[in-house]
């Protein structure tokens, strides 16, 4: 009877093997099928990444997609921002500045610095909108129109809400002393004046909601007209092999729309209606600057002008001297001979003086630009910190500019060693203030504060 029994227990236990090695063939065959679905969406996700530049990055290292030396190419222009601010009080230039542009005048002064303000003056402001530019198309791709809208409203509008309400009138109000030392005016009083006059200084932050304005508009372009900035992107394709032309394409089209406006306002000339606050020459130049940058954005960062293979990044050396021949022309050679000309007719002056200037400003960011780009692709411990606080040095570093100008008003040093001292005070206390500030707001959200990390990845949007 057992050995009866023995073949349908032996075919049991065939089946039950066989059962076990089918049910491990499709288990296997589904950890096969998932990873390449794994595979196929990460290749779609470089894809993506490569040709649009939209990647979304990974929550812990959300800016590892920009390229490095654009991150300290921008910290290098908002140093040189805090410097020339730092030496517009002790800066000769013949005649005093309006009280907008140098809220705080010494009596010590020095004709030295006016050679770095000219130069600052022609190109910081223009490359930081270009650059602001570059990563608008990743954000419109990642977000939508509305959806962008909203992050730049949440990045850029409330920051400028916050820092002009709390921190600008304290910056200013010893401007306000140093302007009036025979008046005594209490704090209560100063904010009154302010209120009831409806002046309202916002200093460095003009640059903020002006930004905000140009990424409204980038928004609404994309929402009616999509393939708006990729056409444009198309356009600004032959950059990378042909940079000449591209530069050249680049000052015609800014003399087109600079030089009017200077010819019928003055290159200095300001609007200011409460705490916005607009140099109304450059107005149409910035816009130009900024809307090129999302163009190279849309295109690809990889595959536009800034690649590793553009003749713009190889032939730095080129441009470097390009740059420093005409800052030179600029600073020491158009005022005499603008000097000239002006008397006899003020509208072919401000051609030529328009001409220059966007010249110089073109070279200049063609030569930063493949400088950084071309050397800067580690990260450095100090930089990258500098680079990470950038933003907030940005909006308060008035604050920290101001207060020691006024405190040295009557300390008998020499221009320079105030302006140095000025210049350390400010960028020291604007970068900790910022530093600590990241650091608590990252202990409070739970999580590490995010620094740009290595180049070569694809970029985030803003």
């Amino acid at each position: 009877m057992a050995q009866a029994n023995r073949p349908g227990k032996l075919f049991r236990q065939r089946s039950r093997a066989s059962s076990r090695l089918r049910r491990s063939r499709r288990r296997d065959a589904r950890h096969r099928d998932r990873g390449r679905f794994r595979g196929s969406a990460r290749s779609a996700y470089n894809l993506r990444a490569m040709t649009l530049g939209a990647s979304r990055p990974r929550p812990r290292d959300a800016v590892t997609a920009r390229y490095l030396g654009l991150d300290y190419l921008r910290a290098f222009l908002i140093v040189r921002l805090v410097a020339f601010h730092s030496v517009l009080a002790y800066t000769d230039f013949g005649s005093p500045l309006l009280a907008n542009i140098a809220p705080v005048a010494d009596s010590r002064q020095w004709s030295g610095f006016e050679l770095f303000v000219r130069l600052n003056e022609t190109f910081s402001m223009s490359l930081l909108y270009f650059i602001s530019g570059l990563f608008v198309w990743s954000g419109l791709a990642r977000r939508g129109a509305r959806g962008y809208a909203l992050a730049r409203g949440w990045r850029l509008g409330i920051p400028f809400a916050l820092v002009v309400t709390l921190v600008m009138p304290l910056a200013f109000y010893p401007a306000l002393l140093a302007r009036n030392p025979n008046i005594s005016v209490d704090l209560f009083t100063y904010f009154q004046v302010l209120v009831v006059n409806r002046s309202w200084p916002a200093g460095s932050l003009w640059f903020i909601w002006l930004l905000l304005v140009f990424d409204l508009c980038a928004a609404a372009i994309h929402r009616l007209a999509p393939g708006a900035f990729e056409a444009l992107g198309r356009m600004t394709a032959g950059g990378a092999q042909r940079p000449a032309r591209y530069f050249f394409a680049l000052v015609a089209i800014a003399a087109i729309v600079y030089v009017p406006m200077v010819a019928v306002f003055n290159s200095y000339s300001w609007i200011i209606i409460g705490p916005f606050a607009l140099q109304t020459s450059r107005l149409f130049h910035y816009a130009l600057y900024f809307f090129v940058g999302v163009g190279i954005g849309a295109h690809g960062l990889g595959r536009g002008p800034l690649g590793d293979d553009s003749l713009l990044i190889r032939h730095w050396g080129r441009w470097s001297l390009l740059a420093v021949v005409l800052s030179v022309l600029f600073a020491t050679v158009l005022y005499p001979v603008l000097g000239v000309i002006v008397p006899v007719s003020p509208f072919l002056g401000a051609i030529v003086y328009g001409v220059a200037f966007v010249a110089t400003c073109a070279a200049m960011a063609f030569a930063l630009l493949a400088l950084f780009r071309r050397f800067l692709t580690r990260p450095f411990a100090i930089a990258t910190s500098l680079a990470a606080s950038s933003y907030g040095i940005y909006l308060v570093h008035d604050f920290f500019v101001l207060w020691p100008q006024y405190l040295l008003l009557g300390a008998a040093w020499p221009a320079v060693i105030k302006a140095l001292v000025v210049f350390a005070v400010a960028l020291t206390l604007s970068w900790g203030c910022t530093a600590l500030a990241r650091r608590l707001r990252a202990s409070f959200v739970g999580r590490s504060p995010v620094v740009p990390a290595v180049a070569g990845s694809s970029q985030p949007g803003q």
